[in-house]
């Protein structure tokens, strides 16, 4: 065997090797065990790159937790997971940490007006695992353990092997990255009291057992214990082959012998001059030729035009469509591949313009409408109404309130597009609007408008060019009567007897108005006012805590009294009350009903919280619930939740507030400084 042949077997195993790469691959596991807890409810996403041109992004996870199963909170889990996908995937070319971070933020816009609500009970944490990095967030509590070398570490609280990076102050507000590595094992879960116990245990599992066999002991422990309840992602990293395509070796170019070179014979100086190009021969003088018939002609010389020009100028655009003088075309192809020439060239140039030449407004106009386009996207397959509905309103909010998309015709069709998908997900219908009062804005700019049903008035708070604020009474669209108000900055108008509450929420005063002055009062409670109501004679006043009753207002002395019953509590979030008899109180997702201080009724809203909402009763059984960001009246049912219609306000102007009007009505002000009345 010769030395080559040996050589052979070794670099076939070499070509064997280089076609297989080795990657860091995630394998996930979702471990499920209980069939619920009084602790709350836990929701587990897990996604990956669909395309292979995304791969380098990885892996993304989204564990969340909440409260109460609610429709709400629910949405609010699946919104963020929906969120975090699409934006964590938008761009392939991006680098994993700066896609997890893009995502982070744009979650935090979306989701910011939810978590302003108090006692918000909702943690969420988002991972990303991308070739051997780690990023990690959380809202609220959130824990992922890595089990490496006989030890086990809580990367949220390693700042050894994991740095953390601020974000931004918002809920979402820093990223935990580090790197991993094969072999590791990672475990992600909510922390409940009843895994917290358990940990030591926990540890111990994912320590010294894989994936199938930790659920197994869980499930176990869910048997043993009825009352454990959990949800995990366990995460083992190994590596996978990945195929490369084989690389051909370069090949070697043969090199061949250089021809000898020819030497010209010496010319016979006595045989006659020819000239350049010869005369041809006619045939039956080149048969009769004395040549022999192998021997080819004399070559003539090519002239390259930098060496021999013949006197002619150099012209650039010759010498780029000179190649038109050997295409064989007539006159008209070759007119229409000059205009196919000039048509490229044009367009070039507007693709060049579009590119470099931009504003920075047109390019901020086209990403709003890139993000937009893809909200309708998502909104339009979407199955659950209310991450619909979210997506949407989020959509026509932002088209709207872009520097240039009025003007844009592009960003006009695609909020009509948005509107009208919103419109059939609503069933919406178009109120009935009719002018009411347009008063000048120099001496009375309406900040709120209300109607008093006890004397059948409507009332208005203004401000002029000092910022001087007063109460105004409107009688035909006119200024009947005005109360001018100081150290007080009213939230709510309410109608009370002949005249008027007028209730700053902060600092507890109540503005009671029947006359030609003001008489005001304290109220004697610690928490500041969310909402009030009048009913009878009594003021309602929802807290962050409780329902108070103010009695005896025509006094110089009200009372305050507690209206809920001992034990009974508002629920988490109450942010609105309206009264008919009973009282029924608004909070993220649910309107509770309340009776004589006792909790009577809970149901589930078809639609869920966004901006400020207001309340009326618009029959028996039926409650009104106005978003003014979205320009719509909710009719919805107080027995089951259903959405029973919907009323949307066509105005070019956007809207100060809404506030219930005569029955079957609605006040509405928009930042013309008109009052409407809608129907």
């Amino acid at each position: 065997m010769t030395s080559e042949s040996r050589r052979n077997p070794s670099t076939r195993e070499a070509g064997r090797k280089e076609m297989e790469k080795l990657i860091l691959t995630p394998k996930e596991l979702e471990i499920v065990v209980g069939n619920g807890s009084a602790e709350g409810a836990a929701d587990l996403f897990t996604y990956g790159a669909e395309e292979a041109a995304a791969r380098t992004l990885g892996s993304l996870y989204i564990v969340g937790w909440r409260q109460a199963d609610t429709n709400t909170m629910g949405y609010m889990v699946s919104l963020i997971a929906a969120l975090a996908r699409r934006e964590y995937y938008a761009n392939v070319e991006e680098d994993p940490k700066e896609a997890f971070a893009r995502t982070l933020r744009k979650i935090n816009e979306v989701v910011e007006e939810f978590f302003k609500s108090e006692g918000t009970q909702l943690a969420v944490g988002v991972f990303a695992i991308a070739g051997g990095q780690i990023m990690v967030s959380k809202l609220d509590k959130f824990k992922i353990l890595l089990a490496r070398e006989e030890q086990v570490i809580d990367i949220l609280n390693n700042v050894a092997l994991f740095s953390k990076e601020h974000l931004q102050k918002r809920q979402f507000s820093s990223i935990i990255s580090g790197s991993i590595q094969p072999g590791d094992r990672l475990l992600a879960y909510y922390p409940a009291k009843n895994i917290v116990a358990r940990e030591r245990v926990l540890k111990n599992w994912l320590l010294t057992e894989s994936g199938p066999t930790l659920a197994a002991h869980l499930a176990e422990l869910s048997t043993d214990h009825q009352k454990f309840s959990a949800s995990f992602v366990h995460i083992d990293m190994v590596q996978t082959p990945l195929a490369v395509p084989a690389t051909p070796p370069p090949s070697i170019p043969q090199i061949e012998p250089a021809p000898a070179p020819v030497v010209p014979e010496a010319p016979d100086i006595l045989a006659p001059q020819l000239a350049w190009a010869p005369r041809q021969a006619a045939p039956a003088e080149r048969a009769s030729a004395n040549h022999p018939p192998a021997e080819t002609e004399q070559e003539v010389p090519n002239l390259i035009p930098t060496e021999f020009s013949l006197g002619k100028r150099h012209n650039a655009w010759r010498d780029r469509f000179g190649f038109l003088r050997v295409v064989r075309l007539d006159s008209r192809g070759k007119a229409a591949m000059l205009a196919v020439i000039a048509t490229v060239i044009v367009g070039s140039s507007l693709i060049a313009k579009s590119i470099w030449f931009t504003s920075a407004e047109d390019r901020h106009l086209n990403e709003v409408m890139s993000a937009a386009q893809r909200d309708i996207d998502v909104a339009r397959t979407s199955v659950d109404p209310a991450i619909a509905r979210a997506l949407l309103a989020q959509t026509i909010a932002m088209l709207q309130g872009t520097e240039g998309s009025s003007g844009n015709r592009d960003a006009r069709k695609m909020t009509n597009e948005a509107i009208a998908l919103m419109d059939e997900l609503d069933g919406a219908h178009a109120a009935s609007l009719t002018v009411f009062a347009q008063l000048d804005p120099d001496t009375d700019r309406v900040l709120l408008a209300t109607y008093a049903s006890a004397s059948d008035s409507y009332w208005a708070l203004t401000t002029d060019r000092e910022e001087a604020l007063s109460v105004v009474k409107l009688e035909d669209g006119l200024v009947a009567r005005r109360v001018s108000i100081t150290d007080v900055q009213p939230d709510l108008l309410l109608g009370w007897r002949s005249g008027i509450l007028a209730l700053d929420f902060q600092t507890r005063t109540i503005l009671r108005i029947d006359s030609e002055a003001a008489d005001p009062y304290i109220a004697t409670i610690e928490e500041p006012i969310v909402d009030a109501a009048v009913f009878g004679d009594n003021l309602y006043l929802l807290t962050t805590t409780s329902i108070v009753r103010v009695l005896d207002l025509t006094t110089s002395r009200p009372v305050t009294r507690p209206w809920l019953e001992e034990g009974v509590t508002l629920p988490s979030g109450a942010s609105r009350l309206v009264i008919d008899g009973s009282i029924h109180v608004f909070s993220p997702g649910t309107v509770t009903t309340f009776y004589r201080g006792e909790l009577e009724n809970t149901v589930n809203t078809a639609v869920d919280p966004s901006g400020a909402w207001r309340f009326s009763i618009t029959g028996p059984g039926t409650l009104a619930a106005a978003v003014t960001e979205r320009m719509r009246i909710y009719l919805f049912s107080l027995e089951d939740g259903s959405l029973a219609g919907t009323l949307k306000i066509e105005s070019e102007q956007p809207l100060f507030g809404i506030e219930a009007g005569p029955v079957g009505s609605f006040l509405i002000v928009t930042q013309d400084n008109r009052v409407w009345l809608a129907e």
